[in-house]
């Protein structure tokens, strides 16, 4: 950008009136695109009305955008003002720029729309598939003679008088020409489908009065499919093509709009026009974009009023195979975008929309095509919510997990949605054995979610084994489920996975009753602690398993592991804190070669034999032995030929030492370690480890023998997203400056690390994807120490507990970091009202 920034009365000598001048033409340039303008009698160019000494005209300015404010129109003229006495100080004229600039952003903020108006649609969703696809591409453009010129479009006049039955009849037999020698040749008979799409495509991407009657029809005011006769037929032969066709596609895309040939409904004469960031835009009729910015300099230079659109989430097809201008050798990188009217919406996901009540349902229930609802977590909807949506037929999915205030009466409104083949009920406190009774008439239910549905007893299971399609059926923490629910749902034969987590009064017996599911891949029975090492035996027949999840089983022993070697086929096996099982229960499922989860947590009676017996299995991907106090490094020596290891979890193994670390060094495939409370760990273990380049957690919790010279040799370990230190308390501000180079860092753990200071977050300061800082007992930090944080504006958790030096002053500097959710303050006894109300 080249900037004239000298003032007229001198170009030699610099003082603070010329910094002022200088200012103006900064902001002028910036402004318009054009030089600052120079009084007549010095520069020979006539831009000033007035003599020298007086101010520019506000019209002899270059020209400047009509959004631009009388009060920034006034300043630069000031600022620019042939005599030096009347452009006031620096100071005050930066202040009057700040209040400018923070008056336009409030005004600007409130006047944004989600999109630049377009009306509403009076298109029928889906009014494209009652068009016949039958009649020829040419019976579908002769259709076009039908088209009347849109009232509100006489920008398409020209085009209308050009679209006659000679000018379609010589676009069609071009069309026939180029796609003779562009189609493979067992496609270009003319009645081929192929040939058909291709044709459609080609003839509208090559912009003729077909493009523009078209699009022109789509977009008139007050248009109705029955207003759509003419286009309906072209427009059915190019949305079946594109989609036949077309590649699809979504990423950045870009397009112009001019305003003499609008593309949206309200026309836009001037540089007024603007779209809210991040919202979608909707187009009415078919639009094309390109995938290649530079395709859109010739437009860009025109002087006329334009919107350039960069869209990041471009939803469409590339048919640049079949784009006229493709064909001729001049690539666009064409994506065609189909307008959202002919788009039946079929899936809504509003979960965790916790303001969304009722009456929002009331306004969707004529969204008569969704299949998908969503509705997890929107805790205000009621029973009455639920009889609104009963009228969506189609709906296949429906999500209402934690909806809490759903009762009987609510679940029995949707009976009649004959069409779901997933529900998802977990959480939903007050559903009884009556509202599962209601259901069953959703006979082509798969999947059932009822976890911590706690009224439910066996009765309930009982209503429910007649749904006989059910692969999935979920009922973890339904407490009141004994071993005779089980037995009612063992004709339940199609079922694949089983969620029994915390249903603590099965037995052995209920899993012997459910031996006949033997389609059963995941059986899940964590904290079900009466199961035994029988229950186990029972269900070996159950071949079909990939996952099985015993967590908390405590009566389980090698016994029972034994009798289990028979699932060949498990990929999941979790046994945290099955605290009987020993190195022998290990070598009995060394067989299990598919496994790729195996967690053995708080299993403490596991020694170094038993991890050299797992050696074998060289699928593992994620190892869990948290807890396991008996594992030494020549246990972590024997797994070194598990390469494709990707978690493996040592919190509390204590007896590991830096010579561990060494061995598993060669584990290059790793993104989770966690040695926390491996108190013999010191600097050179972590050397040893700084070659774990894939690592994106790491856990070093309560490593208290670690210190600044050990973080510095971590610092290589660039995908780290998550490194926790808390209770590492030899580490200082040095050794946080030398992970600054970690700057993929979501998550960030320095709790009672008492011995870093404000330099140490200073340092960190260039870590902006940080989302979670832990901080706690950091005594040092003071308000210093958060005005330097807040470029932070990532940030959702801060913790500073107990930091005691924090005042008010200080949380009004983090006040900017609007995305924060989570903020603690306990023991922070300096703050005061006065610093809350300033961040709330």
């Amino acid at each position: 950008m080249g900037l004239c920034t000298s003032p007229p009365e001198v170009l030699q000598q610099m003082s603070a009136s010329t910094d002022i001048y200088g200012l103006g033409c900064v902001l002028c340039e910036l402004l318009s695109g054009g030089c600052a303008p120079w009084g007549k009698n010095l520069t020979g160019v006539a831009l000033l009305r007035s003599e020298v000494h007086a101010g520019p005209d506000v019209h002899d300015l270059p020209l400047l955008a009509s959004t631009i404010t009388s009060n920034m129109k006034s300043l630069l003229e000031q600022l620019l003002h042939a005599d030096p006495r009347h452009r006031g100080t620096l100071k005050s004229q930066t202040l009057r720029l700040q209040q400018i600039l923070e008056t336009a952003t409030k005004e600007a903020e409130s006047q944004l729309q989600s999109v630049l108006a377009v009306g509403p649609c009076s298109l029928t969703p889906g009014w494209l598939d009652a068009v016949d696809a039958q009649p020829s591409l040419l019976d579908a453009l002769l259709c076009l003679l039908a088209c009347p010129l849109p009232v509100d479009r006489q920008d398409l006049r020209a085009h209308h008088a050009n679209l006659n039955e000679r000018t379609l009849r010589a676009a069609y037999q071009y069309a026939t020409d180029v796609m003779t020698q562009q189609l493979p040749v067992d496609s270009q008979q003319v009645d081929s489908q192929q040939w058909q799409d291709a044709c459609a495509i080609m003839l509208y991407t090559c912009e003729s009065p077909i493009y523009r009657m078209v699009n022109g029809m789509l977009t008139k005011r007050g248009r109705l499919a029955s207003d759509l006769g003419s286009v309906a037929p072209f427009a059915r032969r190019l949305f079946d093509g594109v989609r036949r066709l077309g590649v699809p596609y979504i990423g950045s895309a870009f397009r112009v709009m001019f305003a003499d040939t609008p593309l949206l409904e309200t026309p836009y004469a001037e540089y007024k026009t603007h779209f809210a960031v991040g919202r979608p835009v909707n187009f009415y009729q078919f639009a094309s974009f390109t995938t290649d910015m530079e395709q859109l300099q010739s437009f860009t230079r025109q002087p006329r009023p334009m919107i350039v659109l960069k869209c990041s989430n471009v939803n469409g097809f590339d048919v640049n195979e079949y784009s006229d201008q493709s064909i001729q050798g001049r690539t666009e990188a064409e994506v065609l975008v189909l307008p959202p009217a002919y788009f039946v919406l079929r899936k809504l996901y509003l979960s965790s929309c916790g303001k969304i009540t009722d009456a929002g349902l009331a306004s969707i229930a004529n969204l008569t095509q969704l299949q998908k609802l969503y509705l997890n977590s929107c805790d205000k909807i009621t029973d009455a919510g639920l009889a609104s949506i009963a009228r969506l037929t189609q709906l296949q999915q429906l999500g209402l997990n934690s909806c809490d205030k759903i009762t009987d009466a609510g679940l029995a409104s949707i009976a009649s949605l004959s069409q779901l083949r997933k529900l998802y009920l977990s959480s939903c406190g007050k559903i009884t054995d009556a509202g599962l009774a209601s259901i069953t008439s959703l006979t082509k239910l798969q999947l059932l979610g009822l976890s911590s549905c706690d009224k439910i007893t066996d009765a309930g299971l009982a209503s429910i084994a007649c749904l006989t399609r059910l692969q999935n059926l979920y009922l973890s923490s339904c407490g009141k489920i004994t071993d005779a629910g089980l037995a009612s749902i063992a004709n339940l034969t199609q079922l694949q996975q089983l969620g029994l987590n915390s249903c603590d009064k099965i037995t052995d017996a209920g899993l012997a009753s459910i031996a006949s599911l033997t389609q059963l891949q995941e059986l899940a029975l964590n904290s079900c602690d009466k199961i035994t090492d029988a229950g186990l035996a029972s269900i070996a027949c159950l071949t079909r398993l990939q996952n099985l999840y015993l967590s908390s089983c405590g009566k389980i022993t090698d016994a029972g592991l034994a009798s289990i070697t028979s699932l060949t086929q498990l990929q999941q096996l979790d046994l945290n804190s099955c605290g009987n099982i020993t190195d022998a229960g290990l070598a009995s499922i060394a067989s299990l070669t598919q496994l790729q989860l195996l967690d053995l947590s708080s299993c403490g009676k596991i020694t170094d034999a038993g991890l050299a017996s797992i050696a074998s299995l060289t699928q593992l991907q994620q190892l869990g032995l948290n807890s396991c106090d008996k594992i030494t490094d020549a246990g972590l020596a024997s797994i070194t030929s598990l390469t494709q290891l990707q978690q493996l979890d040592l919190n509390s193994c204590g007896n590991i030492t830096d010579a561990g670390l060494a061995s598993i060094a060669s584990l290059t495939q790793l993104q989770l370690l966690d040695l926390s409370s491996c108190g013999k760990i010191t600097d050179a273990g972590l050397a040893s480890i700084a070659s774990l380049t894939q690592l994106q957690r790491l856990g070093l919790n309560s490593c208290d023998k670690i210190t600044d010279a050990g973080l510095a040799s971590i610092a290589s370990l660039t995908q780290l997203q998550q490194l926790f230190l808390r209770s590492c308390g030899k580490i200082t501000d040095a050794g946080l400056a030398s992970i600054a180079s970690l700057t993929q860092l979501q998550q960030l753990d320095l709790n009672s690390c008492g011995k870093i200071t404000d330099g140490c977050l200073a340092s960190i300061a260039c870590l902006t994807r940080l989302q979670n800082l832990y901080l706690s007992s950091c005594g040092k930090i003071t308000d210093a120490g958060l005005a330097s944080i807040t470029c932070l504006t990532q940030l959702q958790l801060l913790d500073l507990n107990s930091c005691d030096k924090i005042t008010d002053a200080g949380l009004a500097s983090i006040a900017c970091l609007t995305r924060l959710q989570n903020l603690y303050l306990s023991s922070c006894g300096k703050i005061t009202d006065a610093g809350l109300a300033s961040i709330t």
